[in-house]
C-alpha cells in the first residue's frame, strides 16, 4: 500500500548528480522537431529519461498495486539532496490510486489547499502535488505545514521534466548542456551543471558568489607535498598533486565556519585528501569572520593524465551559498568555479600566519567567600539539640567551616557571643508534633518523623 510509500520516500536520498558534459568547447543546444513542442510525459519511462536530463538523477522503476514508483538506485547515489530535500516520484494505475497516494482514506476524495495535499506523519507534515492526471510528487516536509523554497525547487524541476519544458526552471538551473555553454571555457555566466547551479569566472577575474569572494593565484603540480611547519613528514601522491594557491574574502553577515574547495577537471570533481590538507600554509583560520580574508593552498591527488589536463580543462571549486536550512556554504547547493586556463604555473610566496597574540594574562583568582568570623565559644551541659538543621546547613554551604566546628547537635546552655542554647520549650514540641501529624499518612493512621527539610 501507498502508505508503506511513505517510510519509502523519507529513506529515499533522492537525486543522484548527471556528470552533465562539459567538454572542452562551447556547443549549441540542438532540438529535433519533435522536441522543438513538447508534449507532457506520457510514461514513466519518458518522465525519467527527461528527469535525468535534467538534474542527473536517473530513476529507476519500482510496480505495486497502485503503480510506477520512481526512485534512484540506492543512498549511496549521489543526490541533491540540500537542494531539494526528500521525495517520491509515483506514476499511479488509476483514479482510485491516485486518491490513496494524495492522502484519501475510506472511501473520502483528497483535499487540496492552493493544489497541495497535507497529511502528517508523527510531528511532520508531508506534501503531494499531482501533475496531470497521474504524476504524483511526494515531498517530506517538516514541523509546519507550509512550503519552503526546497519544495518550490522541487516543484520547478517536476514539472519542467512533465512538460519537457526547461524554460520552467531559472535560468541558473537549466543544464549548460542544453543551454548550449561550457563552465570551463566559457565567458562569466551561470548554469547548472549536475543538477547544481553554477557561477564561473576566468581566473584573472574576481569570483563573486553570495557565500564569499574568491581568487586563484597560482597552480602547479608535484608529485610531494611538504610539511610547512617542518614536522610532519611529506606527503607522496598516488598520481600528481595539482597545487592550487588562493584566497577567499567573507563578504556575507556571518562567519564562515570552513570552506571545503574541489577541483573539476574536464567531467570529474575531485576533493583534498584529509590527510594533505594540514600540511600546507594559510594566513589565518577558521571560522572568518565577516569581512575578513583568508589566504592558502590547497592540493588535490589526480591521475598524472588528468592533473595534466587541469590548466586547460581545469576549474577551482568554492562553495557558493548555503541553503535556507543549512546556511553554511556548500558545493553540494552552489558552486563557485574559477577557471584555470592559463592561470599561473607558479605559486606566490608563502601565505604567513597572523602573528601570535601575546598570551591572556590569567584572571586575578577571586577570594572564596568566608564563613562567620571566629567567635568565642563555650560549650554547655545540657543534652545535644539541633543535629538534623547543623546537618542540613553544612551540607549546602559553600562557607568554609569554622575550625572549631564540632558535628551533632548543640548541647544545651552553650554560649556563643551574647546567645544562649535554650530546651525546646513545651510549645516548641506540641508545634513540632503537629507539623508532623499534618504531614503524615492519614491511611496508617501513624506519625512519622520530618525530614530534615523540613525540620
Amino acid at each position: 500500500m501507498f502508505g508503506a510509500m511513505r517510510r519509502w520516500s523519507t529513506s529515499l536520498v533522492v537525486a543522484g548528480l548527471l556528470v552533465a558534459g562539459c567538454g572542452s568547447s562551447t556547443r549549441s543546444s540542438t532540438r529535433s522537431p519533435s522536441e522543438s513542442r513538447p508534449k507532457p510525459a506520457a510514461t514513466p519511462a519518458e518522465f525519467a529519461a527527461r528527469f535525468a536530463r535534467l538534474t542527473g538523477v536517473h530513476l529507476v522503476a519500482r510496480t505495486d498495486s497502485l503503480g510506477t514508483h520512481l526512485d534512484v538506485p540506492s543512498p549511496a547515489t549521489p543526490d541533491l539532496f540540500a537542494r531539494l530535500g526528500v521525495y517520491s516520484l509515483a506514476f499511479v494505475a488509476d483514479e482510485s490510486s491516485r486518491d490513496i497516494v494524495l492522502g484519501g482514506r475510506h472511501g473520502k476524495r483528497p483535499h487540496a489547499d492552493d493544489g497541495i495535499y497535507w497529511s502528517r506523519l508523527d510531528r511532520d507534515w508531508d506534501a503531494a502535488k499531482l501533475y496531470g492526471r497521474r504524476l504524483v510528487l511526494q515531498w517530506t516536509g517538516g514541523r509546519r505545514k507550509e512550503v519552503s523554497p526546497e519544495f518550490e525547487r522541487l516543484g520547478r524541476t517536476v514539472r519542467a521534466a512533465y512538460l519537457g519544458d526547461p524554460n520552467v526552471l531559472r535560468a541558473e538551473e537549466r543544464p549548460c548542456t542544453i543551454v548550449g555553454r561550457d563552465p570551463l571555457h566559457a565567458p562569466p555566466g551561470s548554469c547548472s551543471v549536475d543538477g547544481v547551479p553554477v557561477t564561473w569566472v576566468p581566473w584573472r577575474d574576481t569570483l563573486q558568489v553570495p557565500a564569499l569572494r574568491g581568487r586563484v593565484l597560482g597552480t602547479i603540480t608535484t608529485a610531494t607535498v611538504t610539511d610547512s611547519g617542518g614536522l610532519e613528514p611529506p606527503a607522496r601522491a598516488a598520481g600528481r598533486f595539482v597545487v592550487v594557491a588562493w584566497s577567499v574574502q567573507n563578504t556575507g553577515s556571518r562567519s564562515l565556519p570552513f570552506v571545503v574547495p574541489e577541483l573539476r577537471v574536464g567531467r570529474g570533481s575531485f576533493r583534498e585528501p584529509a590527510a594533505v590538507a594540514p600540511l600546507l600554509p594559510r594566513s589565518g583560520t577558521f571560522p572568518l569572520r565577516p569581512g575578513a580574508t583568508l589566504e592558502g593552498r590547497s592540493a588535490f591527488d589526480l591521475p598524472p593524465a588528468l592533473a595534466e589536463r587541469a590548466r586547460t580543462e581545469g576549474a577551482f571549486v568554492l562553495p557558493a551559498a548555503g541553503s535556507e536550512e543549512r546556511p553554511e556554504p556548500d558545493t553540494e547547493f552552489a558552486q563557485g568555479w574559477i577557471q584555470l586556463t592559463r592561470a599561473p604555473s607558479v605559486l606566490p610566496a608563502t601565505p604567513r600566519p597572523p602573528p601570535r597574540l601575546p598570551p591572556v594574562p590569567r584572571a586575578t583568582p577571586q577570594p572564596a567567600p568566608t564563613g562567620p568570623p571566629e567567635i568565642p565559644f563555650t560549650t554547655g551541659h545540657g543534652r545535644p539539640i539541633g543535629g538534623t538543621a547543623r546537618r542540613v546547613y553544612t551540607a549546602s554551604s559553600s562557607f568554609p567551616l569554622p575550625r572549631s566546628f564540632v558535628p551533632g547537635g548543640v548541647r544545651v546552655g552553650s554560649r556563643v557571643g551574647g546567645c544562649v542554647v535554650v530546651a525546646p520549650t513545651r510549645g516548641d514540641r506540641t508545634g513540632l508534633l503537629a507539623a508532623a501529624r499534618r504531614s503524615s499518612r492519614k491511611d496508617r493512621g501513624t506519625v512519622r518523623m520530618l525530614t530534615d527539610r523540613e525540620i
